[in-house]
Order: structure tokens, then sequence, then C-alpha cells
């Protein structure tokens, strides 16, 4: 593979690791939840939706989503104690 090419993923890579930087510790309002997704579509349009993109954000947008589904049950387990 040649430079300018690795380059390239290193690059999608990197904007992807900072989106999960961004959002890994989501909350409950509507303003954090659509500046992930403009964000995220920002991404994938940078780099065309490439599909490797595309599954690289999927991944960060489910590790999020359960980060923020334990979080809740963890409020809720703290709300019955």
């Amino acid at each position: 593979m040649d430079p300018k090419k690795r380059n390239w993923y290193y690059q999608m890579y990197t904007d992807v690791w900072r989106i999960w930087q961004k959002y890994y510790s989501p909350n409950d309002t509507e303003e954090f939840w659509d500046a992930f997704m403009e964000d995220c579509q920002k991404v994938l349009e940078t780099y065309k939706e490439n599909p490797l993109c595309m599954a690289l954000l999927l991944a960060v947008t489910n590790e999020i989503d359960r980060i923020h589904t334990e979080e809740q049950k963890e409020k809720e387990w703290s709300k019955k104690k």
C-alpha cells in the first residue's frame, strides 16, 4: 500500500477515534445525540461513505449506546436502593 493510501486510512481511524473521545460519556439530552449524529455524518461524508468507515462508526455508535443503557440501568438500580 502506498503511503498516501495508508495515511488516508490513518486519518479515517483518527477521525472516528475523535468522535469516540468526544462522545464516550453519553447523556440523555437531545442536543448530545443530535451533535453525535451530525459529527458521524460529517465523517461519513469526508470518506465518501466508505464501508470500513461506516462499520467503525456503527461500532462506536453501538458502544456509546451500550454505555448509555448501562448507565441508565445503574441509575435505576440506585433509585431502588
